[in-house]
């Protein structure tokens, strides 16, 4: 089973390109959230040593119009080169999603360079992986520039596997708006990392 695993990972990134879907999906982000999302991961990114930081984004689907008007920083067992959700956390965000009636649309997590691809793990261990979920990797731990999406590699997943949309689909079909938000941090801040 592990060799076809691996297998199937060197032809993936062998081929890897970036994609511009045929679709009419529109995304609309709130200026908030992306603002929140650059809190969360310069903390991280400003640990000694840097650690790869995680955001859950959640918001409204209508059709092909996807308001993401939510963020959620779950707590994280994280280091220099990987970060994985605690199943508790993982629990909160479900509840956070019931309570404000929200869909989870993406997971933000950061890279240590400026390479923004997929890693073996990105595309194996993604927390809710499901059709459409996107998936957005941070270069730089999120500590040299603000949120850019157009520095960011925005992979969505359709078909079983992730794709990395292409710089004229993210210009297009991504944009910014002033929206009232939901923001929320559930890490533990009171152990030793944060302090």
């Amino acid at each position: 089973m592990q060799a076809e695993w691996l297998n199937r990972l060197s032809f993936d990134k062998l081929t890897a390109r970036k994609v511009t879907p045929f679709d009419t999906k529109r995304y609309f982000i709130s200026e908030d959230v992306i603002e929140f999302t650059n809190i969360i991961m310069s903390e991280y990114g400003n640990l000694t040593p840097p650690n790869e930081g995680f955001v859950y984004w959640a918001g409204k689907i209508n059709n092909d119009k996807i308001i993401i008007n939510s963020a959620f920083a779950p707590d994280t067992i994280s280091t220099i080169g990987s970060v994985e959700i605690k199943s508790r956390s993982n629990f909160d965000f479900v509840l956070y999603l019931s309570k404000h009636k929200l869909n989870h649309i993406a997971n933000i997590h950061s890279h240590s360079g400026s390479w923004v691809g997929h890693s073996t793990g990105d595309d194996f261990m993604v927390p809710f992986k499901k059709p459409g979920l996107l998936s957005i990797v941070v270069p730089y731990y999120g500590t040299k520039e603000k949120l850019l999406l157009l520095h960011c590699g925005i992979h969505r997943f359709d078909n079983d596997f992730f794709s990395q949309l292409s710089n004229k689909y993210k210009r297009n079909r991504f944009k910014s708006i002033q929206i009232e938000s939901f923001l929320f941090d559930s890490r533990d801040k009171n152990i030793s990392k944060w302090k």
